[in-house]
């Protein structure tokens, strides 16, 4: 099968496009400008998983994340009318507590009929180096303060496995979220992953206090 993975050179991208490199021919585009003047190739099925991301960011520059994920997700949807489309979401739309989230949301009401949505909940896992990621900072020791914001965290490769998943049997115009239903505070994922420096608290504003899945539909295709 060809497939195009847009935002393919991000975090979860990056890590997709080795994940499925072995069983399909995967294409890859990422840049705004890129996605929304270059010629896209024909294609079986594309992962659009490009834009802006971040909450708290988008609150300095909401423009920018309006622009980017709805104009590119719009020639995304009007190009690949007749071919599937699996559209990476994000779990800040349950609350829509910034212009992230509504950049979001706004994408799935204009998504059309071929188009496969997909909420992710709070992914880590490698190479996830940025900074405004508790993983991230952890691992490059920059991290100075934690939430007490409960996550359904879920690892980079149960989410690319799902996506593989969804290529095969994921149904246009149905919502799947991919997480587990377990949120925890950062404070346990950190040990979990070992890490016990102990840190402050902080209260974020913008964010939602708990994200948490409902994996019903992802289980009952095998996930």
């Amino acid at each position: 099968m060809e497939i195009l993975i847009t935002g393919h050179n991000g975090f979860i991208g990056s890590n997709l496009y080795n994940y499925l490199n072995s069983y399909h021919n995967i294409y890859g585009i990422d840049y705004p400008n890129d996605i929304l003047n270059a010629e896209l190739p024909k294609v079986d099925c594309v992962i659009h998983l490009a834009g802006s991301t971040g909450v708290r960011e988008s609150h300095k520059n909401p423009k920018k994340y309006l622009d980017n994920n709805i104009k590119i997700t719009k020639r995304i949807f009007d190009h690949y009318k007749d071919t599937k489309i699996l559209f990476a979401s994000t779990s800040s739309v349950k609350e829509l507590q910034s212009p992230y989230a509504i950049s979001k949301y706004a994408c799935e009401l204009i998504a059309p009929k071929n188009v496969v949505i997909m909420r992710f909940f709070t992914v880590w896992g490698d190479y996830n180096y940025r900074k405004n990621m508790l993983y991230g900072l952890a691992i490059e020791g920059k991290l100075d303060y934690i939430t007490e914001h409960k996550r359904d965290f879920t690892h980079v490769y149960e989410v690319c496995r799902a996506i593989k998943i969804l290529i095969d049997k994921g149904v246009g115009g149905e919502l799947y979220e991919i997480g587990h239903g377990k949120p925890i505070s950062p404070l346990d994922f950190l040990k979990k992953i070992g890490y016990n420096k102990v840190l402050p608290f902080r209260k974020v504003e913008g964010e939602s206090n708990i994200t948490c899945a409902d994996p019903t539909k992802m289980k009952e295709l095998g996930w």
